[in-house]
Parts: structure tokens; sequence; C-alpha cells
């Protein structure tokens, strides 16, 4: 069976359209969204955009720049193992995080835990979330506590982009920046407890605010800058 690993999309794309195009991870499209249209208020020389959605990833932006790696894998936060003896991650390592705190693990928890608030075959899944963060608002004990779990995790992810980054702002976006309310203040004061005090001093960290998808902002901000950044490129004289 073909996987995506087997599929290569700039191929795939050249075959299929004669117009420039980009391919870019969603994570640093998010990161470029905050850094250009987030209206962050702070002097910024580093921000880490942490995308928790059915994926866990990162971003990070510093002095206007994305941070690539030699492959364009750095950052990847979602795959850094928080239990060695943990399950396999299809990444080949054992206990990443993302196996504990992606919204389809959340998503799989409280419908074991409470079916009943998905009896509505209706649902889109982004549906389901919009369920899931309701019935937290409401005190329900059992997906209080699956919420108070998925905190706990993101706020590992969060010392670990201030330690590895130093950055002056963590953004976190995708699904779960719906539900800051509930999970904030508890990620807060875990990253407050583990991390050094100067350096949690001059970090603040939220939910992204931004009123559409930060992939979408950030791919048409990428995809500008390379434009013109090197316009011969992609620019035919008539």
């Amino acid at each position: 069976m073909m996987s995506w690993h087997d599929v290569n999309f700039l191929k795939e794309f050249e075959n299929e359209f004669d117009k420039p195009f980009f391919i870019e991870q969603d994570a640093n499209a998010g990161a470029m969204a905050e850094w250009w249209f987030g209206n962050h208020k702070k002097p910024m020389n580093t921000l880490a955009y942490f995308l928790m959605g059915e994926g866990v990833g990162s971003g990070i932006v510093e002095n206007e720049k994305l941070l690539f790696g030699k492959q364009g894998a750095a950052s990847e936060v979602g795959h850094i193992s928080i239990d060695y003896r943990g399950p396999r991650c299809e990444c080949g390592n054992y206990g990443c995080l993302e196996l504990y705190c992606s919204t389809r693990v959340m998503l799989a928890r409280a419908k074991e835990a409470l079916p009943s608030i998905f009896t509505d075959k209706k649902h889109k899944r982004i549906d389901d979330y919009d369920v899931i963060f309701e019935a937290a608002r409401k005190g329900d004990g059992a997906i209080l506590d699956i919420m108070k779990e998925m905190a706990q995790y993101i706020a590992y992810g969060c010392v670990t982009l201030i330690n590895a980054y130093n950055p002056d702002i963590i953004v976190i976006g995708d699904v779960i920046s719906k539900a800051g309310d509930i999970l904030l203040p508890q990620i807060k004061r875990i990253v407050e407890e583990r991390t050094i005090p100067e350096l949690f001093s001059q970090v603040d960290i939220m939910m992204s605010e931004l009123s559409v998808d930060p992939t979408l902002y950030g791919a048409a901000a990428i995809a500008t800058d390379r434009v013109l950044g090197k316009p011969s490129e992609y620019l035919t004289a008539k």
C-alpha cells in the first residue's frame, strides 16, 4: 500500500500545474502567519508556533526567518519522546509527545469516556471538538480530566520549546486554540513550575487569536516572500 512517504509532491504538482508553487510544513506556515499577522504587542526576536491539531508540531521564526534545519525538519517537537518506554510512533521513536496530546487522542479518549455527548451522527470532526470543549465548560468531570491531562502534555511541549529556542512568545494554534479558557491557566502554571524563572519571566504563552486558519495566512506570506525575494525566477517577461 502506498503511503504519503512514497509521494513526491514537488513532482506531482510540477506535472499538474504550469504555475509556480511552494510546499511548506503547516507549523512553519502557522509560525509565519503569527509573526506577520498576529498583532503581538511586544518586540519579538524569536516566535515559536506550537501547532496542536491532529498532528503536533512547531515552527520557529527568528528575526523574520524560519528555522528549517538541513532537511526542513527543525523543531519537530511532536516527535520528542516524553516516555522512552511508551508506544512506538510512526516516526520510529517511542513515546512521542504527539501520541499523548494530539486532538485525535483527545477525541478518542472523550468518545470512550463519555460516548453520550456524540450521539448526533451529523457532527463533523471539527464539531466533535466543539462538543468536547463545551462539555468541559459545563463541568463534566470525565472530560475535564482529559483536558487536564492535555494541558499537562502541552505544557511539557512548551517547556521544551523554551529550553531549546528561548522564544519571546509561544503561540498555541490549530484546533486546541479554541479551548484556551480551559487549558491556558494550567499550561502556564506547569510551565512555570518546570522552567528556570529567568526564562519563564521573559516568555509570553498564548492561544492564537487569528480569525482564519493561520496555515492559510502563512502559506500566502511564504509564497509572497519567496516571489519578492527572487522575482526574476517567477516572472516571465512579455
